[in-house]
């Protein structure tokens, strides 16, 4: 069977049933064929139908499962946001930071006093007694350099040197964690002078 078709200016054909896919026609193309008194819409022959694509309605979500998604979100941010805020209260103050980092640097200064020669009594005694009563200057001499640097949620532990600044920890949740690493490769002639 031949088909005509027309696209409201001229008509085109005859064409086959398998040359009518080719020219994508739809439901309203007019079209005819022998046995028809007029044009007619494509979609009111029986014969034509599989040519036509039935593509599905989009799917609506039912409202609960988008107020359900919505809730979701809403108590994630809610989570996220609680996190900030705890974060933001127990972040480390500058004090945590010192006391942390300063056991640790004292550590440093042992290896000094450690490294006395105990052959040599009249030394040690005087190496004693000179860190003695220097220690306490050390000490506030140490305190001076460790300083650290507040990012609301967070905080780094850094000790300023002489040519650089060295970041030996972070803060965060009430706690001060020191990268013990980072801190033993600090001389400690970096920390006296």
């Amino acid at each position: 069977m031949q088909y005509y078709l027309h696209d409201g200016k001229k008509k085109h054909g005859p064409f086959s049933p398998n040359e009518l896919k080719d020219k994508l026609i739809n439901e309203g193309t007019s079209i005819w064929r022998e046995g028809l008194d007029d044009w007619t819409k494509a979609g009111s022959l029986d014969e034509l139908r599989p040519l036509f694509v039935s593509n599905p309605p989009p799917f609506k979500k039912h409202k609960s499962q988008v107020q359900l998604n919505a809730g979701k979100a809403y108590i994630l941010l809610a989570g996220v946001l609680i996190v900030i805020i705890i974060a933001w209260i127990t972040n480390p103050n500058a004090d945590q930071h010192r006391a942390a980092a300063s056991i640790e640097l004292n550590k440093k200064l042992e290896q000094v006093k450690s490294k006395v020669n105990p052959k040599k009594k009249l030394w040690k005694i005087l190496k004693e007694v000179t860190f003695t009563l220097s220690s306490g200057l050390l000490q506030n001499q140490i305190n001076q350099r460790i300083i650290s640097d507040d990012y609301y949620v967070c905080s780094l532990t850094k000790v300023k040197l002489k040519n650089r600044d060295v970041t030996v920890g972070i803060g965060a949740f009430g706690n001060v964690w020191l990268f013990t690493d980072l801190i033993n490769e600090i001389s400690p002639d970096e920390l006296i002078n």
